[in-house]
């Protein structure tokens, strides 16, 4: 028998090594002083440009492919960016696969969390189980990874403190 695989829907998660030298706090003041530029249409913050963000996308992308070479092998960089979820707030509903466009389309997503709590919802949309969600807590210092066309929104911060999430999308 024979089998061909059409999609897969994966979703991946870990930490960064306690070696690594991404420092969150930095990433986090970056990326709330990048937000006071932001626009309100859109949610996702334009990030200057720091080698903790070079270092954090590095760490992540090798740890990814160290732990599945045939699923990861060939992650290259789409896009880089942050969204600031407001104490109260939660994030928009949405994914990040652009079915007009598929060639410009990023394979997954990856988000990291600097600081927060809460929890991301990824809805599954492969039937029969449409009404399946993934839930993650979020705890600073945590990644995920998931297929760019899997929809998902993290819940209401019910922190004081703004929640920084740097996401980057990625083909594969």
């Amino acid at each position: 028998m024979e089998e061909i695989i059409l999609s897969k829907s994966c979703i991946h998660w870990g930490t960064l090594p306690k070696s690594s030298r991404v420092n969150n706090k930095v990433i986090l003041e970056s990326m709330l002083d990048d937000h006071k530029y932001w626009e309100e249409n859109n949610p996702d913050i334009k990030l200057t440009h720091s080698k903790h963000h070079t270092w954090l996308i590095s760490y992540i992308v090798e740890k990814l492919r160290a732990e599945d070479q045939n699923h990861f092998g060939k992650l290259a960089g789409h896009t880089f960016f942050g969204n600031v979820d407001m104490p109260g707030h939660d994030s928009l509903r949405r994914n990040h696969y652009n079915r007009a466009d598929l060639k410009q389309s990023p394979g997954a997503v990856i988000m990291y969390f600097l600081n927060g709590s809460g929890e991301v919802h990824i809805e599954n949309d492969d039937p029969p189980d449409l009404d399946r969600v993934f839930r993650f807590t979020i705890k600073p210092g945590r990644f995920l990874c998931f297929n760019s066309n899997l929809t998902y929104m993290r819940t209401k911060n019910k922190e004081k403190e703004p929640r920084g999430v740097a996401v980057f999308t990625v083909y594969r």
